[in-house]
């Protein structure tokens, strides 16, 4: 489930390893224990499309399961949905208990082999350039439950993925806004079994006939997925723009890299049309 190198047009390399110790803790302070005594060479497994893939970035000689952790719970309270972080991409789609929005960028993921082993935490912490799940999650504000150290921190989950940070992820937090904003996710790939060549995600809230609290997440267009700040800040307090006033702007603040998949220019066109296509279909919500 990993893209092409951006650079190179195939699976970065890395070097050839061995998993030495298959790693099952029972307890979340034991896993993270192990993940300190071994640091970078050990790494936490949940679903496994992703540690066990050739392109996997790091080459882990240990493998801390999470199988035993019990973190597949979906709890929803007044002000916050609440995911395990073993919680399946396909778990997510068939529960009634998560936004809408996210069943949708959920179902967005490869195919249902792959969505009945990946996770959302596993989502997260491989980081990918074009994940599938991340860009809604940004886009919702959404928020990781962290441990390390003997301690669990909750950060945001852009900042996680800013941060490239290696800390056992146990539940992703998604807060109920007041007002509700609207969200629309969008994406590209070659064929429905391919690996997205850019993803979006859009929330907003409108205050009259302008545009307020604009949130753009992109994926595919830097090394990981990311926030498209002065877009947001351009849409701040203002009407709809044109669709095409949106895709230049789009353009102009994303650097992707050429790969066997599109070239520069295609991405840059690519991402300004999905999140012209986000913006438009989160203010048709709002009934624009």
């Amino acid at each position: 489930m990993f893209p092409i190198s951006e650079e190179m047009g195939h699976p970065p390399e890395r070097a050839d390893c061995m998993i030495k110790e298959y790693h099952t803790p029972a307890t979340i302070e034991e896993a993270v224990s192990i993940k300190g005594r071994f640091a970078s060479l050990a790494s936490f497994l949940a679903g496994g499309t992703q540690v066990n893939a050739k392109a996997f970035p790091r080459s882990p000689e240990h493998v801390i399961s999470l199988e035993r952790l019990a973190l597949t719970d979906v709890r929803v309270t007044q002000t916050e949905w609440i995911i395990g972080a073993c919680c399946t991409i396909q778990q997510l789609i068939e529960a009634a208990d998560v936004p809408d929005c996210v069943r949708t960028a959920a179902r967005h993921m490869i195919n249902r082999n792959i969505r009945n082993m990946a996770t959302i935490g596993g989502e997260l912490a491989g980081n990918q350039s074009c994940g599938s799940l991340i860009p809604v999650l940004v886009a919702l504000e959404a928020t990781v439950d962290v441990a390390a150290g003997g301690a669990t921190d909750t950060i945001p989950a852009g900042q996680y993925l800013t941060d490239e940070r290696e800390d056992l992820i146990t539940h992703v937090r998604i807060p109920k806004s007041d007002p509700p904003r609207s969200v629309a996710v969008e994406k590209h790939s070659l064929t429905a079994n391919d690996p997205a060549i850019i993803t979006a995600a859009v929330s907003l809230t409108k205050d009259g006939n302008v545009i307020t609290a604009p949130i753009i997440a992109v994926g595919g267009v830097a090394k990981h997925v990311i926030r498209l700040q002065a877009v947001e800040e351009e849409l701040q307090g203002k009407p709809l723009p044109a669709r095409e006033t949106i895709e230049r702007s789009v353009a102009d603040h994303v650097s992707p890299a050429a790969d066997i998949r599109g070239s520069v220019e295609f991405k840059r066109y690519l991402a300004g049309v999905l999140v012209a296509n986000t913006i438009l279909g989160a203010c048709q919500q709002e009934g624009w």
